[in-house]
């Protein structure tokens, strides 16, 4: 069997120490990893990498996360936040916990005092039809549903700045950003939000915050 690799994305995580995390969950079985080693160097704990996981996507299909016999009953992204209004919502969005969400828009508050914030999203855009049942949506490469073309965007509400500029969202897989703080107001708040006229949907995220390193 080919393999087709479309693109390769590299993150680069940026210096500093890790002083405090904040992170949701929306879709059940997902995790972020433990990354870089350096961050469980600090820790004094093993420098062992633990990937990803995801509650939906070809991602959960494949490693057991989410049977194909109850897509029609849960969705592709089980418990996900949809981000973007087209298609239309299966189910009503989980109303988060750290976060406010503003016209299929995810925002964020920027932590008091912060410097400097990396910032992770679980995310994928296949589209499943709960309406249709699951084996005529299977694809010739096994997988179920029709891969989308949203792209996902960080923004600054108050400084206009994008952080993540228009990322293409994959079909499991985690988009991630890095905002320095200490140049923007002391109000400001991230939009997180699905272009290019797709739904984006959000497993998690999470915001790591750093403390950068003294040059």
């Amino acid at each position: 069997m080919a393999v087709h690799i479309h693109s390769v994305r590299c993150y680069f995580f940026p210096a500093g120490r890790v002083v405090a995390t904040v992170e949701e969950i929306f879709s059940p079985s997902t995790s972020f990893g433990d990354y870089p080693p350096a961050m469980m160097a600090g820790a004094g704990l093993p420098l062992s990498m633990r990937q990803a996981r995801f509650g939906g996507g070809e991602w959960a299909i494949e490693h057991g996360a989410l049977l194909p016999e109850s897509l029609n009953a849960r969705g592709m992204y089980p418990g996900a936040i949809q981000l973007g209004v087209w298609p239309e919502l299966v189910h009503a969005n989980p109303q988060p916990r750290l976060a406010t969400l503003d016209n299929a828009a995810l925002l964020l508050d920027m932590p008091p005092g912060v410097k400097r914030l990396y910032l992770e999203f679980a995310c994928g855009d296949t589209n499943f039809d709960v309406a249709t049942p699951a084996e005529e949506q299977r694809q010739e490469d096994g997988y179920y549903g029709k891969r989308g073309w949203a792209k996902l965007c960080v923004t600054g509400i108050r400084s206009k700045r994008a952080f993540l500029d228009r990322e293409n969202v994959p079909p499991a897989g985690v988009l991630a950003c890095v905002v320095d703080a200490a140049s923007l107001p002391a109000d400001e708040k991230l939009r997180v939000e699905s272009r290019n006229g797709h739904a984006t949907w959000l497993m998690g995220y999470r915001m790591l915050v750093l403390e950068p390193e003294e040059e």
